[in-house]
């Protein structure tokens, strides 16, 4: 079994697309990467990705591939039963939505910076004690500046 999470070819596609790229991103890289990722594939019997999204992005290049699929990732919501924790690790002040991931992590910082700009204030139009929190290690000043936003 060979697996990747991520379809690492198309993020490095999509990073080499940004305004301002990394540095080590050239316009060959992703093809590269995706050269690399079928040669390891052909060694496998079984492809698990993230998401069916990841696993349709994927194309294997060996008849020999058994399986490709996605395992599902989430909350584990026995260990993080809110009653079995009944104070919040924060001040509670409304409903809190919870983002949490690196976020150093280009695909996580427009994520947060989307949610915030373009859904949360409809969130909190009709919430208005709503609160969004971004848990998560490194966060870069674009991140660290929505602190400044409602909620």
């Amino acid at each position: 079994m060979l697996h990747f999470a991520d379809v690492d070819s198309e993020n490095i596609r999509c990073y080499a697309k940004c305004k301002r790229p990394a540095k080590w991103i050239t316009p060959i890289e992703p093809a590269d990467v995706r050269r690399e990722e079928r040669r390891m594939t052909a060694l496998a019997d079984t492809v698990p990705l993230v998401t069916t999204e990841e696993a349709q992005l994927f194309t294997p290049c060996s008849m020999r591939i058994r399986s490709r699929h996605h395992t599902a990732h989430g909350v584990d919501t026995d260990i993080f039963d809110p009653e079995r924790r009944p104070e919040a690790p924060f001040q509670r002040k409304g409903p809190a939505f919870v983002f949490t991931g690196a976020m150093d992590y280009a695909p996580n910082i427009e994520a947060v910076t989307w949610f915030a700009h373009e859904v949360f204030p409809g969130i909190r139009d009709a919430v208005p004690d709503a609160q969004f929190l971004i848990v998560g290690a490194k966060p870069t000043g674009n991140v660290q500046r929505l602190r400044d936003e409602p909620g």
